[in-house]
C-alpha cells in the first residue's frame, strides 16, 4: 500500500523481486495491510517531534537562535506554537498506532518493504527522505534495513524489515537469513 504508493517505479519492482527470491528459497510471504490509523501517523510523529524538539531545545534557542540551521530552527519554531491539548491527542493516536501495528506483525515473523522510496541519493549531505522509517520510529516497533542490490545508476537499494517489540533476536535473525538467500555484495560507486 503506502510503500509501494510512495516508491519509485525502480524502488517498488526491486522490492518484488526480492520478494521473488526469498520466496524462491523458502520464505513464505503474504501481503499484509495496514491499519487505519497509519494514516495519522506521520502527521503525529511530526507534531510530536516538532514539540519536543522545542521542549528540549527551548532554553538554548531562547539565547541562541541564530546558531540553529533552518530546518531544526523551523522544527523549534514549529513545537513552541502547538498547544498542550493537541501534543496529548497526538500521543493518544500514537498509542493506538503502536497497538495497531504490533497486531499488524503479530501474525509475521517479520513484515518486509522498501527502505526508501527512491535509491540512495548522491549527494552526501542527506542520507534521503525518511518517510518509510517514521511509521517504525512512531509505533516503536523495531526494524533493520538490508542492501538488496543496486539501483540503474548504480546507488544502493535496500529492503526494510520490522519485527515486534523485545522479539529483535528474532528480526536480527531473519535479516540473516535474507541476507544469505539473497547474497548481495555491494561495492560503492568509485568518486572520480
Amino acid at each position: 500500500e503506502f510503500f509501494f504508493e510512495r516508491s519509485t517505479s525502480e524502488v517498488a519492482n526491486h522490492t518484488q523481486d526480492v520478494v521473488q527470491k526469498l520466496a524462491q528459497a523458502g520464505a513464505s510471504v503474504e501481503d499484509v495491510g495496514l491499519p487505519e490509523s497509519f494514516a495519522t501517523a506521520h502527521s503525529c510523529q511530526r507534531l510530536v517531534s516538532n514539540v519536543e524538539c522545542a521542549a528540549f531545545h527551548e532554553e538554548s534557542f531562547r539565547d541562541r537562535a541564530d546558531h540553529y540551521g533552518p530546518r531544526i530552527r523551523s522544527s523549534i519554531e514549529t513545537g513552541m506554537l502547538v498547544p498542550g491539548v493537541r501534543y496529548l491527542q497526538a500521543q493518544r493516536m500514537r498509542r493506538q498506532f503502536r497497538r495497531d501495528m504490533v497486531e499488524m506483525v503479530k501474525g509475521f515473523d517479520v513484515v518486509l518493504m522498501p527502505a526508501t522510496p527512491a535509491p540512495a541519493p548522491r549527494d552526501l549531505n542527506t542520507t534521503g527522505d525518511p518517510v518509510f522509517q517514521v511509521p517504525w520510529t512512531s509505533s516503536g516497533l523495531p526494524t533493520i534495513v538490508l542492501p538488496s542490490g543496486l539501483s540503474d545508476s548504480g546507488l544502493p537499494l535496500g529492503v526494510q524489515l520490522a519485527g515486534l517489540p523485545f522479539q529483535e533476536e528474532k528480526l536480527l535473525a531473519a535479516a540473516r537469513w535474507c541476507e544469505a538467500a539473497l547474497g548481495v555484495s555491494l561495492s560503492p560507486p568509485q568518486n572520480s
